[in-house]
């Protein structure tokens, strides 16, 4: 989990909640990025003054904004599970062992791509292992009244959160890139 709509810690007891009442405890969560790579909240500040305010700031939203590690109140409760204290594994080995499965695996990153970049920083051949990369995000020609694109048609917040880790993401050797609109 990495902050996107609301800070990590939110989103992972979020997840963790979901998986309770769907009866899949068993599916391991993992706290990743609670920043971007290098914006902060006061570059996010000076750039909506300079280019024009964003319809959803996710995190940063002054709507619903609070401190980076406080969980407030969720509504469906909150969870009684814990995230996992392990290590992320390594994703291109099986558990059993070091055995590499190169090109067998679709990453899907349906937020900011903050953990992507910084799995790339650890391991840089992990783009190349992969099958495939599938992402939200890149508003190309939206034809819509969403109030998100408002003031910019290519404003799409994935990539405005942080914007240093998509340019780190898509620049990256994947096999396959495909882009999934949300």
């Amino acid at each position: 989990m990495v902050s996107g709509n609301a800070w990590r810690d939110e989103e992972v007891a979020h997840t963790l909640r979901l998986l309770e009442i769907i009866g899949r405890t068993d599916i391991p969560v993992f706290p990743g990025a609670v920043f971007p790579l290098v914006r902060t909240l006061e570059e996010a500040r000076l750039w909506q003054e300079r280019y024009g305010k964003v319809g959803f700031a996710g995190a940063w939203d002054p709507r619903w904004w609070h401190e980076p590690f406080v969980i407030p109140d969720l509504p469906e409760g909150s969870p009684t599970t814990k995230p996992s204290s392990a290590k992320m594994p390594r994703i291109f080995s099986y558990p059993h062992g070091p055995t590499n499965i190169p090109h067998e695996v679709t990453i899907y990153e349906g937020a900011p791509m903050t953990n992507l970049a910084t799995a790339i920083t650890i391991d840089p051949q992990f783009p190349e292992l992969a099958q495939e990369l599938v992402f939200m995000g890149g508003s190309l020609h939206p034809v819509t009244d969403n109030p998100e694109f408002s003031n910019n048609p290519r404003h799409e917040f994935n990539f405005w959160f942080d914007p240093e880790a998509a340019d780190k993401v898509l620049r990256a050797p994947w096999k396959k890139i495909t882009r999934h609109d949300g």
